[in-house]
């Protein structure tokens, strides 16, 4: 009986192999698996599926070296003459600031033989005499024919103007020139010496640049902003400081002179200001703008009365002679002195930033400005970073400050207390640095009456932070325990 069972069990078992194996797909069916395939038919397959891959890859590099090409069409096109490029308006400050880009121009408009019509722009400039006109300009914009998409200005006119500006975001994105001794302070110099203790009385047109110098050089010499009163010019005052701007020598008696920016080369730069759209939208016609602009500036220095003619033979531009005598009181900047100043080369304590906060303490302190200082200054250095990828920067020539004889007193800064102590030392250092940033042709005297080793250690600290060339700071060794102030600092005129 048991072998019956086994036997059915069996023969059960070997029908269910049977009908599943009947059920089962037949191979030939299935869709081969590359591994499980013998090699030639493997290799046929691998190659067929290769031959599709690289077809589709060589179709997307395909399109994606006509996508290039567009985009490289696009870049000339870009700077190609032929088609019209869109204009750039540029208003500037005084028709001498303008000199440098009316020359590589071919005129107030582009001509067609013009440095910047051959870099593929359209600029055209025009000039204002109030920094009023400016902000208007600006606020109108470049598509308006009387507007600007670029402003030339002093620094401290921009400051004044930008709380009123501040919804375009304007942007500081090149340095165009220095003054130098264009604005300067008149009147009695021994107000700064022994300047008095009470109100100071100080002529000069609130937001100008003339009177920022008077404000830095009596701040430096201890009477606080806060105590000056501002009088617009032609009031009755005879005695005291006066700000004046001149554009022709003779204007100002030498005898009266007590200090300008022939002595403070680094205290007003003419900047380009341009709204944040205008930046970002348009920063390679900027680049090539700025570029263009340099190239004028060479021309003007090689034949500056060749330049006199062209700015002169502009509609409402002053006498060539009236030009050449102007543009002596102006430096105009190259590479290397725009990026020093955006603090992009150098170890220097003078650049943008910091005399922008300056500047707009100064104007806030008497009651020019209303709120505090903009948390990130309105400052790019986008173009003067391209602009200084595309050529290397010839280094600053280095002066050697002579010591035969003592030069004339400017301003003395003294530092309040009797003693100092480590912060005061090294907040003493980075104030040096500044005040031989700002006159930088000066001779700086540090003096630690209780402590001339600390007058050493200011002024090697200086020295060594800021990169200073031998003799710019000196220090006077003589002790004297009862001297009422802490340290005293003494600018002296260039020699």
């Amino acid at each position: 009986m048991r072998r019956v069972i086994v036997f059915g069990s069996l023969v059960g078992m070997l029908g269910a192999v049977a009908g599943m194996t009947m059920l089962r797909e037949r191979p030939e069916l299935l869709e081969p698996a590359v591994d499980a395939l013998p090699g030639e038919a493997a290799g046929a397959s691998s190659s067929e599926t290769k031959g599709e891959a690289a077809k589709t890859d060589g179709e997307a590099k395909g399109e994606a070296g006509e996508t290039k090409g567009e985009a490289s069409e696009a870049e000339a096109a870009a700077v190609d003459p032929s088609k019209p490029p869109e204009p750039l308006r540029v208003v500037a400050l005084g028709w001498e600031v303008l000199a440098p880009g009316v020359l590589a121009n071919g005129g107030t408009s582009s001509a067609e033989e013009g440095a910047y019509r051959k870099a593929g722009l359209d600029v055209s400039f025009a000039a204002v005499v109030d920094a009023a006109e400016i902000q208007t300009r600006l606020s109108r914009g470049g598509e308006d024919e009387q507007g600007a998409d670029v402003a030339l200005m002093p620094l401290p006119a921009f400051v004044a103007s930008y709380e009123r500006l501040r919804a375009l975001s304007p942007q500081v994105f090149f340095v165009v020139a220095w003054s130098r001794g264009r604005d300067a302070l008149v009147g009695d110099a021994a107000l700064l010496r022994e300047p008095p203790s009470g109100p100071m009385r100080l002529v000069g047109r609130p937001g100008s640049s003339e009177t920022l110098l008077g404000l830095y050089v009596l701040d430096e010499a201890g009477v606080a902003p806060g105590r000056v009163e501002l009088l617009e010019p032609g009031s009755s005052q005879r005695r005291g400081l006066q700000a004046v701007q001149r554009r022709r020598s003779g204007e100002i008696d030498a005898r009266q002179l007590v200090v300008s920016t022939a002595d403070a080369t680094h205290l007003v730069p003419v900047v380009a200001v341009a709204a944040a759209g205008v930046v970002d939208r348009r920063r390679d016609v900027l680049v090539r703008w700025a570029r263009t602009w340099m190239e004028g500036a060479r021309s003007l220095d090689a034949d500056p009365a060749a330049a006199a003619r062209v700015l002169a033979a502009q509609k409402g531009a002053p006498e060539a002679v009236d030009l050449i005598d102007a543009l002596g009181w102006l430096e105009f900047t190259d590479l290397h002195g725009a990026a020093t100043a955006a603090g992009l080369s150098g170890r220097g304590a003078v650049n943008l930033d910091a005399l922008f906060h300056r500047t707009w303490d100064l104007w806030r302190e008497v009651g020019l400005l209303t709120t505090p200082s903009p948390e990130r200054v309105p400052l790019t250095a986008t173009v003067i970073a391209d602009l200084a990828r595309d050529a290397q920067a010839p280094a600053a020539a280095s002066r050697r400050a002579t010591s035969e004889g003592e030069a004339p007193v400017l301003l003395v800064h003294a530092v309040a207390g009797r003693k100092l102590d480590a912060a005061a030392e090294a907040a003493l250092v980075a104030h040096v640095g500044t005040l031989a940033g700002v006159f930088s042709r000066s001779t700086i005297e540090v003096w630690v009456p209780r402590s001339p080793e600390a007058g050493q250690r200011v002024a090697v600290g200086a020295v060594e932070r800021f990169g200073l060339p031998e003799g710019r700071i000196t220090v006077r060794r003589d002790r004297d325990p009862k001297a009422r102030k802490a340290a005293v600092v003494t600018v002296r005129a260039a020699r």
